[in-house]
């Protein structure tokens, strides 16, 4: 019978495993989902975001209102004349930066509530997977739960059954130990027995023996022949009697032993079944939990059906028919609602289906009206260019006295010009002449309604417009203007995160060597990497676009010139790499080196103004010098006028001289001289040796210096 039990507990084990083995999974995974929900507190949440909510539609209105100020006082700017312009500049570019800081605090504020939301629910899980596996475990469990309550009963009997055992097993164990005492003591008593009556003998016989001669022998009497025979009997018996104790000794531990291990396997059993009914122990707490579930799944909204789910979440404890029953009355309860539900959202399609068709034949009425009202709008501007045109034409000709109208007296026949149907009363035949200076003269022509008018507000019509389209026209140029400059730097910084990819994916790679090799594998091919990325898929492709541009900047012809620079900076002095430096500097970008080139050519141009400033001012100093020195020869040679062309002659080389000496001359200057003395030496027609040597070599004999300078003075005394 035990074995038998235990056996029916054995066999019941597996399939309880197996119910249950899924079972703590799903606890832990409802468990976080229900720790993260509730971190969320959605309540708080969505009473914060209700605020920000307002906050953000607040702030839509105030950006509206300042974007229409702004653009009002944006179109009276540019109706203002260039002074005022310039004194309205600032007030103007003010509230542009009000306006910006208004979007920017707006921008920020939305930023800041979509990161508390999305930090709120980034870590929260889907609780649709979740529900879905509650509903699928729920209707499972319809079927599992009189399963669980048949084995939970089952399990129960067989656990009082194996208490009733262990009991008996018990009762058993102690009458058998005292059975074993008791026979350990009457053995003891036997041996006990016989070991005196074995002592008694001995001594009887001893004394027998001393008692009789001592000639006679012992192994001649009787009594002793008995006594040894009593003696073997009993060391038989003794024998026997130990080894039927031993065997029941045996026998005993052996039981004792079966006894142990089946209550050992009883009392595993017991703890077994009791973690199993612990595990168990809240059926009804996840039948109520079921039916809470149940009544809000299935709940329709109404008062009947929050009564029926009141009904069912209270009677938690109710049979399996009134759960069934419930649960179709729930399910019929959801089925009508969405029926409803459903009549309901098909006539509200069928009336907004009607409310589109309205919309669209009014779209397209409205479409043909403005293609309309546009033809109209051409043909009545055209008419009023020929309007002006004859205008023109008629003030011409009645200055010249040779008018003639261009509507004849007869009645024009035909459709009536748009230009007609709007100047009501216009007849081309009666008074074409009256029409014309009327328009010459800016009255109203027709019904009371001008032209003029007409014509500014298309005018400022058509202002609007081109101000609209040039508010427009520069929005999507700073638009384009930021995309592109974004552009650029998404892709330079898509260009260092593949860079960075591409050194992890070779440091990586590096690491399952040696060091050493790996530098000297790199120093050698130090274009190469390790990262292979599948070129399938545009992943791929904007993988080798930034590989292309990767491998185009670390060329290996760059990355030697880079060395042999470095090298050569190295070498270079302090001098050397302050210039370079400085260099580097300059040529950096188009601004410096623009600001280079000007400084360079406004240092230039200083210079060469310097130069000429300067050349001008000896030029000056030195016509004056020449002026004086002519005037004193001139009034010389008129005082000896009968001199000898001699002295005249040392005369003019002592001017000559004096020039030539001067050591502020220039090159030019000198040569210019020596031009003008030989000139004089023509015209005197004189062969003079010293002034050949004069020319040739002006400082080599002073002699002849100081002979001329004596002869020239002489000359100019006398």
């Amino acid at each position: 019978m035990d074995t038998l039990a235990a056996s029916e507990s054995a066999g019941d084990k597996p399939n309880v495993d197996v119910q249950h083995a899924e079972k703590p999974q799903e606890e832990t995974k409802f468990q976080r989902a229900i720790s993260a929900w509730r971190s969320i507190d959605l309540a708080n949440l969505v009473s914060k975001l209700d605020t920000t909510a307002s906050d953000i539609v607040a702030h839509q209105r105030d950006s509206l209102v300042q974007r229409k100020d702004l653009a009002q006082k944006t179109k009276d700017f540019r109706r203002l004349d260039d002074a005022s312009k310039l004194a309205e500049y600032k007030g103007l570019l003010k509230s542009y930066q009000a306006f910006i800081d208004l979007l920017t605090t707006h921008g920020k504020a939305s930023s800041s509530a979509f990161l508390q939301l999305y930090s709120a629910f980034s870590e929260a899980p889907d609780p649709y997977p979740l529900l879905e596996a509650s509903i699928d475990s729920l209707v499972l469990s319809e079927d599992t739960v009189p399963k669980l309550t048949a084995e939970k009963e089952t399990l129960q009997k067989s656990v009082s059954q194996l208490t009733l055992q262990l009991e008996e097993s018990e009762k058993k164990l102690e009458e058998e130990r005292s059975l074993r005492r008791k026979l350990e003591q009457e053995q003891e008593k036997k041996i006990q027995g016989s070991r005196s009556i074995l002592d008694r003998s001995d001594l009887e016989k001893t004394s027998l023996r001393l008692a009789e001669p001592k000639h006679r022998p012992v192994e001649e009497e009787p009594e002793y022949l008995r006594l040894q025979s009593e003696n073997s009997s009993l060391l038989r018996k003794l024998e026997s009697a130990r080894f039927d104790k031993d065997v029941e000794k045996n026998a005993s531990e052996a039981k004792l032993r079966q006894v142990e291990r089946q209550n050992a396997r009883v009392t595993t059993e017991r703890d077994e079944l009791r973690t199993k009914l612990e595990k168990v122990a809240d059926y009804d707490d996840i039948r109520r939990e079921l039916e809470i579930i149940k009544s809000i799944e299935f709940s329709t909204g109404n008062d009947d059906t929050a009564d029926l789910n009141d009904g069912a979440i209270e009677d938690a404890t109710v049979s399996t028919n009134s759960k069934e029953n419930n649960l179709e009355q729930l399910l019929l309860a959801r089925n009508k609602k969405l029926s409803n539900e459903l009549t309901l959202l098909r006539v509200s399609h069928r009336d907004l289906e009607s409310q589109l068709e309205s919309l669209r034949e009014e779209l397209s009425k409205t479409n043909a009206d403005l293609e309309r009202s546009r033809n109209l709008t051409a043909n009545l501007e055209n008419d009023l260019l020929q309007v002006q045109k004859e205008t023109t034409q008629s003030s011409a000709m009645s200055i010249a006295g040779t008018y003639t109208s261009r509507y004849p007296y007869s009645a024009r026949r035909g459709r009536a010009s748009p230009t007609s149907s709007i100047i009501s009363g216009f007849d081309h035949g009666v008074a074409p002449t009256n029409s014309l200076e009327a328009i010459r003269a800016g009255e109203a022509m027709g019904g009371g309604s001008g032209i003029l008018p007409m014509v500014q507000a298309q005018r400022d019509r058509f202002k609007q417009k081109n101000a609209e389209l040039e508010d427009e026209l520069s929005k999507t140029y700073a638009t384009v203007k930021t995309l592109r400059q974004e552009i650029a730097s998404l892709q330079k910084d898509n260009l260092n995160l593949y860079e960075k990819t591409r050194y992890i994916s070779t440091y990586n790679r590096g690491g399952q060597v040696a060091t050493s090799s790996s530098s000297s594998a790199f120093a050698s091919q130090p274009h190469q990497t390790s990262a292979h990325v599948a070129s399938d898929g545009p992943f791929g492709m904007y993988l080798d676009k930034y590989h292309s541009a990767y491998e185009a900047q670390i060329s290996p012809f760059a990355a030697f010139r880079g060395r042999e620079s470095t090298r050569a900076y190295k070498r270079m002095s302090l001098p050397e790499r302050i210039i370079f430096s400085i260099t580097r500097m300059v040529l950096a970008n188009r601004t410096s080196r623009n600001m280079f080139a000007a400084y360079c050519l406004a240092l230039h141009v200083l210079v060469f103004v310097m130069l000429y400033m300067i050349s001008t001012l000896e030029v000056g100093k030195q016509s004056a010098t020449l002026g004086s020195m002519a005037g004193v020869a001139a009034a010389q040679g008129g005082s000896g006028a009968g001199a000898s062309p001699e002295a005249n002659l040392l005369r003019s080389t002592m001017f000559c001289y004096t020039i030539l000496t001067s050591p502020s001359l220039t090159t030019f200057e000198v040569f210019l001289w020596k031009k003008f003395a030989r000139t004089v030496q023509v015209y005197f027609k004189m062969d003079v040796g010293f002034l050949d040597l004069f020319f040739v070599d002006p400082r080599s004999s002073r002699r002849i210096y100081e002979d001329l300078r004596r002869a020239a003075l002489q000359t100019v005394m006398y």
